[in-house]
């Protein structure tokens, strides 16, 4: 068993391998520790390890050190060592194709074509000539051969995307390819035999669909031989912050500037649902959606209006007060902010407009008109979550400044 500081795929390849039984990143836990141990032992005496040469190629970019990424690392390191196939789970855009990727790069078939295909972005007319090739005169606009991606693939990986999509007569083509290592071209008179190694990936729970008799009960057991799931961006919250970083100095690496990204704009990534991560595992999919954003800030310091994330309402609060005259709106500005950073409803901007001197306003004093406004990027605030900030934030005026509300 390893144990080491540096949670990156490279090590758990390195840890099996060397024929290390686990993998885990530092800090731990004593129970995590006994379970691992306990279970080493009762399979000692089946453990087989069949070592590998690690590919020329680079591995793809993974960024993550939280346990969830960790299992993933495991599971591509055993799965690089195997030649079964491989059954990839996961949200749409969680990266299943990097997955795919990693364990070919890492395999003994790293050197040999990858070639992934998008069983959902294709036609089901197209899709059979696509997976199986045709020969010439098969079908109007055959003017030519044409191989399938088993046969582009040779000694390689075949990748079949949104799997789940496909029809029940295409399955029954895919399991005979997978049982008996042949495809027959559209309009062919002979089969070919095919050697690739098969990993299928789907956003959809395969049990789902073979309880619904959407999907062929032998194939789903054919392709889950070993069964990898990649978590969505909110089961690993921890890290987002890697994430980030490494998307700024991506996104601003021809400017030759760093932006620093503000603490609020900060929680509000952290606190977002995140349905999946970007494709690539590089940066938080919507990301993606704000590389414009972050490349006009990337001389500046990114805050809040920067995060372009999917919000709820806003709520804004008009508040009179009297303070002295000669106290300045930026400090009454500052002590909002302060105060406002520490309140149930996350404010997003505060305005201090329209100073009064006049009837009703004591000499020496003046009449500011404050405009807070609230937001938050995970749920509607409530009136109760509101109001308590609003009042926190008047405390703090009558604490610093002897503010009275009027």
């Amino acid at each position: 068993m390893l144990i080491s500081g540096f949670g990156t795929l490279e090590t758990a390849i390195d840890a099996v391998r060397a024929g290390a039984f686990d993998y885990i990143s530092k800090p731990f836990d004593i129970a995590d520790i006994k379970r691992i141990v306990d279970r080493a032992i009762e399979q000692r005496t089946r453990r087989r390890d069949f070592p590998a040469e690690m590919p020329a190629s680079s591995p793809g970019s993974f960024i993550g050190r939280t346990a969830p990424m960790l299992e993933v690392y495991k599971q591509i390191a055993h799965g690089a060592d195997s030649a079964a196939p491989v059954l990839i789970v996961g949200e749409s855009g969680v990266g299943k194709e990097l997955v795919a990727r990693a364990i070919h790069d890492h395999g003994v078939r790293g050197r040999e074509p990858f070639v992934a295909i998008n069983c959902g972005a294709i036609a089901d007319t197209l899709l059979e000539s696509e997976l199986f090739g045709h020969q010439r005169g098969a079908f109007t606009g055959a003017v030519a051969d044409h191989k399938g991606v088993f046969e582009q693939a040779g000694k390689g990986t075949v990748l079949l995307d949104e799997i789940g999509d496909t029809t029940p007569a295409l399955q029954v083509r895919l399991l005979r390819v997978l049982e008996e290592g042949e495809v027959r071209p559209v309009g062919g008179s002979r089969s070919l035999k095919v050697s690739p190694r098969v990993i299928a990936a789907t956003n959809v729970p395969h049990e789902q669909s073979v309880a619904d008799n959407r999907f062929r009960q032998d194939l789903y057991y054919r392709l889950s031989v070993i069964v990898i799931r990649v978590p969505p961006l909110r089961e690993r919250r921890a890290d987002i912050p890697l994430l980030i970083g490494s998307f700024f100095e991506d996104a601003c690496v021809r400017a030759g500037k760093k932006p620093v990204l503000s603490a609020e704009a900060l929680e509000a990534l952290m606190r977002h649902t995140w349905p999946g991560i970007s494709r690539g595992s590089r940066c938080p999919r919507a990301a993606n959606k704000r590389s414009c954003s972050v490349s006009i800030a990337c001389s500046m310091r990114v805050v809040l209006r920067h995060v372009p994330l999917p919000r709820h309402p806003f709520v804004v609060r008009d508040l009179s007060i009297v303070v002295d005259d000669a106290l300045p709106a930026e400090i009454i500005r500052g002590t909002i902010q302060a105060a406002g950073a520490a309140v149930p409803a996350p404010m997003v901007s505060v305005r201090v407009f329209d100073r009064y001197e006049g009837k009703g306003v004591p000499n020496g004093r003046v009449s500011l008109s404050v405009r807070l406004t609230f937001q938050s990027a995970d749920r509607t605030l409530t009136d109760a979550e509101v109001q308590q900030s609003v009042d926190a934030i008047l405390a703090a005026l009558v604490r610093e400044h002897g503010a009275v509300q009027r």
